[in-house]
């Protein structure tokens, strides 16, 4: 009865946690595979690859709006915004690409790739990914 207890508490509180290291400055560690993608047109196919971001808080509020260093595939960290601890969040990797990261469960999230230049695009991932902070 006990362990259920303490179980119950420690589950209540790890969200709480890893929301208050987040909003000290620990980063948030997305290790993902995508297992579906979609294009412009709504068609679907399985995803291919991996995805890995590493989100790092830079000037965050409580609510953990404001900007972040966000790298993707350890490349280059690039600024984005972010809404909240877990997104979404949105940046510019190049001119006429813009991206758009949510994470949407405990492992899972939503990577959007938009081509904003003169012929517009769009590819969605849906993904599973294992989260550490």
């Amino acid at each position: 009865m006990v362990r259920i207890a303490l179980l119950l508490i420690l589950s209540a509180t790890a969200p709480l946690a890893a929301t208050s290291l987040l909003a000290e400055g620990a980063r948030l560690t997305l290790t993902c595979s995508v297992v579906t993608a979609c294009d412009t047109g709504g068609q679907c196919e399985p995803g291919e690859g991996p995805a890995d971001f590493i989100i790092s808080p830079n000037k965050i509020d409580e609510a953990g709006t404001g900007t972040y260093a966000v790298t993707e595939n350890d490349g280059t960290p690039v600024l984005a915004q972010g809404l909240s601890q877990l997104g979404p969040f949105v940046w510019k990797p190049t001119e006429d690409t813009r991206m758009t990261l949510t994470v949407t469960g405990e492992d899972t999230a939503v990577l959007i790739r938009q081509g904003t230049g003169p012929d517009p695009w769009a590819e969605t991932g849906l993904m599973t990914c294992g989260v550490s902070f």
